[in-house]
């Protein structure tokens, strides 16, 4: 039986929430909102950075909600991660994986043999170059906003992948 997240509408409307409070934060911190006097121009950039980038996120939150359902799927034939396109990455295509962490949140990490063969079709396409420059996979899968948690999906990786893919058997 294949493994497959579902999106959580009750995780996302929190992500669209948490959106909203740092727009909003950062429309204060900029000086936008309130007296504003004392803003400094380092506020000022920071602010604005907070509005732009949590102000694109809410659009994406959005969509998510509306578009419910899959979200990733592990089975025998590979791996289906609609937040990167609608293309199945065959286990064939996949180089190497490994487990990283950014915080508290967890990410599986794929290598590909050749990643423009499984371009993005979504936003995180455009931040690909710098996630693989910093050392993280070319695609880096999690469960943010889904029903299941990142165990399961080690746990449905472990099943499914070739055992020389597996996190930690290199």
């Amino acid at each position: 039986m294949p493994f497959e997240a579902r999106v959580s509408r009750i995780k996302v409307f929190g992500l669209m929430i948490g959106c909203v409070v740092f727009v909003v934060g950062g429309l204060w911190i900029a000086g936008v909102l309130g007296d504003g006097a004392d803003a400094t121009i380092f506020h000022r950039i920071i602010g604005w950075l907070s509005v732009v980038f949590f102000g694109l996120c809410l659009p994406v939150s959005v969509g998510r909600l509306i578009r419910g359902g899959l979200a990733l799927r592990v089975d025998a034939e590979g791996i289906y991660w609609r937040q990167w396109s609608e293309q199945v990455i065959p286990w064939t295509a996949i180089r190497a994986a490994h487990v990283a962490a950014v915080r508290r949140q967890w990410y599986l990490n794929l290598d590909l043999y050749d990643p423009a063969a499984y371009p993005s079709k979504t936003i995180l396409g455009w931040v690909k170059r710098l996630n693989t420059g910093m050392g993280y996979g070319d695609i880096s899968l999690n469960v943010i906003a889904t029903d299941h948690s990142f165990a399961d999906l080690v746990a449905a990786f472990d099943r499914f992948a070739p055992a020389e893919l597996r996190p930690g058997s290199r």
